[in-house]
């Protein structure tokens, strides 16, 4: 049984460093792309102006 227990936990933290792979793959493609802004240090009004640069 904790043989088991084993195999699965190994296999969901696999699966989960694929998907920050993945992610940090994704954001390099973003920063090579140009699709990029600088923090303006309010999160808020910089998601704000994302909002609207994508409309």
């Amino acid at each position: 049984m904790e043989f088991m227990r084993d195999v699965l936990r190994e296999k969901k933290q696999r699966l989960e460093a694929a998907e920050l792979r993945a992610g940090i793959l994704e954001g390099y493609q973003d920063a090579i792309a140009g699709r990029t802004s600088k923090f303006s240090g309010n999160l808020k009004d910089d998601i704000a102006r994302f909002r609207k640069r994508g409309k």
